[in-house]
């Protein structure tokens, strides 16, 4: 519903870069995930649904339940067994492991990343900092085993990583590149990301169109960060985890049948 290219949606926000990436590429129009975002990863790593390896819910990473297991085969696990000496890395959103394994800023490394740079959780939580009040402009950030607070904002510092990651990695290469956004808080993103005229009085529904916006606009500058020879031998997927949380829903979609249940507003997703 938040991208013009279904026509799902009156009033949509622009996602120029997505919509020449689908007409490009292969529009997948009947795609779904799980009602929330932890399955859904669970599930786009292991190539199995979600309730084969057990993780059934969005995570919570001082709850010691059931996570992603060590003895699921990963897709960077199996690239590291293909002939082609793949290295992969994460650049973003991890939100897969609980207090369950400790150090958990390890954990994307212990299911076959090489490195991982961005959050363990979202924005707001922070493991090493728990009573910390976090954001997308102030949050931790997990580099390689290494918590500590960062300043700057988070969907351009995931673009950043990703870009750095396709310059310095020997070739061939697989970027999981995942994404906070669009997720609560919900916030104004930074002039030049959105062309929404916002202020903080301004609905979840306004503030949540213009981070999609934003995404939109960080996915474009790290397209055109790739060489033509890089993008020439390239496999760019896009999918979304979940379908759109109720705050920011709008007719004809209804709240109630939005992220978090397993009607199509919750489990429809894009998919490029």
């Amino acid at each position: 519903d938040k991208m013009g290219l279904y026509g799902l949606h009156p009033s949509p926000p622009p996602t120029p870069n997505l919509d020449a990436l689908a007409a490009d590429g292969a529009l997948f129009t009947n795609a779904t995930a799980n009602p929330t975002c932890s399955p859904t990863r669970a599930s786009m790593l292991t190539g199995r649904h979600a309730s084969r390896v057990g993780v059934g819910h969005a995570l919570n990473v001082f709850e010691v339940t059931p996570d992603l297991p060590h003895s699921e085969v990963t897709l960077p696990e199996m690239l590291a067994e293909s002939p082609h000496d793949y290295t992969s890395v994460v650049a973003g959103k991890w939100h897969l492991s609980t207090a369950l394994h400790d150090p958990i800023e390890n954990e994307p490394m212990a299911h076959g990343f090489a490195h991982h740079r961005g959050t363990v959780d979202n924005p707001s939580t922070g493991v090493d900092y728990p009573t910390e009040e976090l954001d997308y402009f102030r949050w931790e950030k997990n580099t390689d085993g290494v918590l500590a607070l960062e300043e700057g904002y988070l969907t351009t510092d995931t673009t950043d990583e990703a870009i750095a990651f396709a310059d310095a990695l020997p070739e061939p290469w697989f970027i999981y590149v995942a994404y906070n956004a669009p997720h609560d808080p919900f916030h104004i993103p930074p002039a030049g990301l959105s062309t929404a005229s916002l202020t903080e009085e301004s609905s979840d529904l306004e503030k949540y169109d213009a981070m999609v916006e934003a995404v939109d606009t960080e996915i474009g500058r790290l397209l055109d960060s790739l060489t033509p020879e890089q993008r020439a031998i390239t496999t760019i997927i896009v999918a979304g985890d979940n379908g759109t949380p109720p705050q920011a829903t709008s007719a004809p979609w209804e709240e109630t049948r939005a992220k978090g249940t397993l009607f199509a507003g919750g489990v429809r997703v894009p998919f490029i």
